[in-house]
């Protein structure tokens, strides 16, 4: 961690923008610094000032495939899908190997429900990078919306061999399995694996259901 990202993730954007006032380094063209106070605005929720930074970024620097990358997240949250594909394309086009361009645009399509087109963009990030486990959960997500449930769950199962404490995994496998017929033993044992792993504050209605459903799932005969 620099010194720059330390000030950043202590005092905020404040501390940033001074940065950026008192820099000598070519009127403040420090394309590093654009970004960096863009990737801070964004976790703040400000897409659109985040994006006005990456510019600023990109204006110096439109081979970086990080801030390309970075402006199609924040044009996402803004529900600005085709736009962000844009931007993702343009990191793709630099850098192909980039595993996390390819799957926020797999996110994408799927926003805009071209579920085909989001899982090739899944499968290419995979293909570089095999142990991506969030993109072998999107994967499965988006084969559920396609109702192809034997090759939903083939997703989780791959997910769980790379991280086996992943809970999204186990929770979107039980609730698959859950589904399908002749697999209420395998639901009742991805809901239990769930709920011992989840962090009950981030999870908290997740696990109220997967209890309700285990009680459920329990009492049939």
């Amino acid at each position: 961690m620099n010194d720059l990202t330390s000030k950043i993730e202590v005092q905020g954007v404040g501390t940033l923008d001074q940065f950026i006032g008192k820099s000598k380094r070519s009127d403040s063209q420090d394309a590093k610094t654009w970004k960096s106070k863009g990737i801070a605005l964004a976790k703040l929720g400000r897409f659109e000032e985040a994006i006005k930074c990456y510019d600023k970024t990109l204006y110096f620097h439109p081979h970086d495939a990080s801030a390309w990358v970075a402006k199609g997240y924040a044009l996402d949250e803004l529900g600005r899908f085709n736009a962000a594909i844009e931007s993702y394309d343009k990191a793709i086009k630099i850098n192909p190997q980039d595993a996390m361009a390819w799957f926020n645009k797999g996110e994408s399509f799927d926003r805009l429900s071209f579920l085909n087109e989001a899982i090739k963009c899944y499968d290419k990030a995979i293909k570089i990078n095999p142990q991506y486990v969030k993109a072998w959960i999107m994967k499965g997500y988006t084969f559920s919306r396609m109702l192809r449930f034997d090759e939903e769950i083939k997703c989780y199962e791959k997910a769980l061999e790379i991280d086996p404490r992943s809970v999204e995994a186990w929770f979107n496998k039980a609730l698959v399995e859950d589904k399908m017929g002749g697999r209420r033993l395998n639901a009742i044992e991805s809901f239990q694996k769930f709920i011992e792993l989840a962090p009950p504050t981030k999870y908290a209605k997740q696990i109220q259901a997967a209890q309700k459903r285990l009680r459920e799932l329990k009492t049939w005969r």
